[in-house]
C-alpha cells in the first residue's frame, strides 16, 4: 500500500524499514503493556513525542492524527513523513 520514496531512509531503533514497517511498529508500541512513551521523528526535524497511546488516532490505513501537548493542538501526519520511530 505505502512505498517508501527510492533512497528515502526510513528507521525503527537504528534499522531500516519501509513505511508499513514503520506504521506497524506505531501500533505495536500503542498496544504494548505497559506502555512506553516513543517519539515519531519527522522529515522536518521534528520530534513528536507521544506520551501515551489516547495523544494516537489511526483510523484507517496511511492516516495519522497525534495530539501534540506543548502546541495544544491535533497534528495530521503524512506517513510519508515519517522517517523513524525511536524509544524515549
Amino acid at each position: 500500500m505505502f512505498a517508501a520514496f527510492p533512497g528515502s531512509y526510513l528507521e525503527i531503533n537504528g534499522r531500516n524499514a519501509d513505511i508499513r514497517a514503520v506504521l506497524e511498529e506505531i501500533r505495536k508500541r500503542l498496544r504494548d503493556i505497559p506502555f512506553r512513551q516513543f517519539y515519531v521523528r519527522l522529515a522536518d526535524g521534528r520530534k513528536i513525542t507521544v506520551p501515551h497511546p489516547d495523544f494516537v488516532w489511526m483510523p484507517a490505513p496511511g492516516v495519522l492524527h497525534v495530539w501534540v501537548e506543548e502546541e495544544k493542538a491535533s497534528e495530521h501526519i503524512n506517513p510519508l513523513l515519517i522517517i523513524g520511530v525511536e524509544s524515549h
